[in-house]
């Protein structure tokens, strides 16, 4: 996938089959949403949380995110990829998009541009998949940005 016509392409064949794609940082922990959390905010990504659909400071931590009750959500660049990420599960940081709101070279970019800054702070691989092809990592919508000292 290197334009945005090739993944413009591919949408038009899969889609409507392929209504959710997600983000996937695997085996993480504790520290690693820490980080995610700490270093969001002194970044160049705008982002919005939300406990309830209300407004709320950004938790520092993935226990302070699930101490809410209800709905909370993590919002990372809403003008533009609009990323969302629920706190399901501390093993896995998983942020969902839609694949038409990538439609324009720039969006690309900028989706690519996220999950290098992403994996550099996770110190892990990302990976863009179909949200139900969990199963099969090595599905071909599965892209891989390596964070720069575990590059093959």
């Amino acid at each position: 996938m290197t334009s945005w016509a090739e993944f413009q392409y591919e949408l038009e064949i899969d889609f409507p089959a392929i209504p959710l794609m997600a983000i996937y940082a695997f085996n993480t922990n504790a520290k690693d949403w820490e980080t995610l959390l700490v270093d969001l905010p002194v970044s160049q990504w705008h982002y919005a949380f939300t406990v309830n659909e209300v407004s709320a400071s950004l938790p520092r931590d993935f226990a302070g995110a699930q101490s809410a009750i209800n709905n909370v959500m993590l919002e990372v660049d809403p003008e533009g990829l609009r990323l969302h990420c629920f706190f399901h599960c501390e093993r896995m940081i998983c942020l969902d998009l839609h694949p038409m709101d990538i439609n324009s070279d720039e969006m690309l970019r900028r989706l690519v541009e996220f999950m290098h800054w992403l994996a550099c702070k996770m110190n892990r691989k990302v990976f863009l998949m179909e949200l139900s092809s969990l199963a099969e990592v090595s599905g071909r919508w599965t892209v891989c940005c390596h964070p720069p000292d575990k590059v093959s």
